[in-house]
């Protein structure tokens, strides 16, 4: 193996290698591929690289700050398949095409040699690029964010993602690598997770400026009528106002959501109830203390449907308020409410922002069978 203490580049596996920005800085700049063989090179920050490289070597250039606010998955796509190109010559979905059976080509890409070699860095080598290998490992090689970070760790050991990166590559995992825009847009619980992030990890002096950006763009509100791409293997129900029977929201914009029980274990596998978690609770605190006066455990049942925005409710929305509530369009009838720093469902998960409707104040109704 290359000295790799004094190179300053890391060899993770096969033909991958991470280091920051320092080795491209160097004045000997052929040494990437005269030492290591490397022909690609992944740049994960908004700093050029020097025009050597660009007109030496095949580049890529993901220009990201190592921020809170960065979304990932904007790009994992075009990475996934960059790495994947230089390793194997192919991209992710034209490894599959070779095979019949996706559990098949999975394993085949398991067991391929790297054919090429490729350098992902960024500034300091810590937080963006091992981002970025993670959520190739974890597609490419069925690994959790836990083994993925470990592969990386055991050659650079300083690497640590932050803390949104870390959630966002999580998330990732759930979705089970999903990095087609098209499917994603179509996601429900990513658009849920997007929002959260936009509400949630933004300075609380911007929050109005984000919330006038959210409400102009149409496309930020779902046509309550609209069956969408539902499936159709799939039953699909309407929340309908208990009063007048006015249809409010139908089962494909529903935001659905996990009571807070399950936390990851160390290892990667399935959660276990954790009693630390403080979303199972509803504390009451003393005034102007942290006292605790009362301590409850939050509810099996949920008492709210959280749904998508809907055309519907952008009249009420457009109002500037940062909370309020929904009425029925037909008898006025309150049937629900927003928040735009979030609520809490009475299981307690939170979510942010938050548009519901209230189980109390309407009927599900099933109108198509499986």
């Amino acid at each position: 193996m290359e000295n790799q203490a004094n190179s300053k580049l890391y060899r993770v596996i096969g033909g991958i290698f991470i280091s920051s920005i320092d080795p491209l800085l160097e004045p000997t700049q052929e040494v990437l591929n005269k030492t290591y063989g490397i022909t690609h090179i992944l740049t994960v920050m908004k700093q050029n690289l020097p025009d050597y490289y660009k007109e030496n070597y095949t580049t890529m250039q993901i220009p990201i700050d190592d921020a809170p606010n960065e979304v990932l998955f904007t790009y994992f796509k075009q990475s996934n398949d960059f790495i994947s190109s230089a390793l194997f010559g192919k991209t992710f979905d034209e490894l599959l095409a070779d095979s019949e059976n996706k559990d098949n080509a999975l394993q085949q890409i398991k067991r391929s040699k790297h054919q090429g070699k490729i350098l992902i860095h960024c500034s300091a080598g810590q937080s963006r690029s091992p981002a970025f290998l993670i959520a190739f490992l974890m597609k490419f090689y069925q690994m959790n964010y836990k083994t993925a970070k470990y592969a990386i760790s055991r050659s650079k050991s300083d690497i640590q993602p932050n803390e949104s990166f870390e959630s966002q590559l999580l998330f990732y995992k759930k979705l089970e690598c999903e990095d087609n825009p098209k499917k994603l847009d179509m996601n429900t619980e990513f658009n849920q997770f997007l929002r959260e992030m936009q509400f949630s990890q933004i300075p609380s002096s911007s929050v109005e400026d984000n919330i006038k950006a959210f409400l102009s763009d149409s496309s930020n509100f779902k046509d309550e009528h609209n069956s969408g791409t539902w499936n159709t293997n799939d039953p699909m129900y309407e929340l309908r106002c208990k009063r007048c029977r006015q249809m409010l929201a139908k089962s494909n914009y529903f935001v659905n959501h996990e009571p807070p029980l399950e936390e990851p274990t160390e290892d990667g596998s399935e959660g276990y109830r954790n009693p630390a978690n403080k979303q199972l609770y509803f504390t009451k605190n003393a005034f102007k203390s942290r006292r605790v006066i009362s301590r409850e455990r939050a509810s099996n049942n949920c008492t709210h449907y959280f749904v998508e925005p809907l055309t519907w409710m952008k009249d009420e929305l457009s109002k500037g308020e940062m909370e309020g509530k929904f009425n029925c369009l037909k008898c006025q009838a309150k049937v629900g409410g927003y928040s735009w720093k979030g609520s809490r469902c009475s299981c307690g998960k939170w979510m942010i922002p938050a548009m519901d409707l209230q189980v109390s104040k309407v009927d599900k109704v099933l109108i198509r069978r499986k």
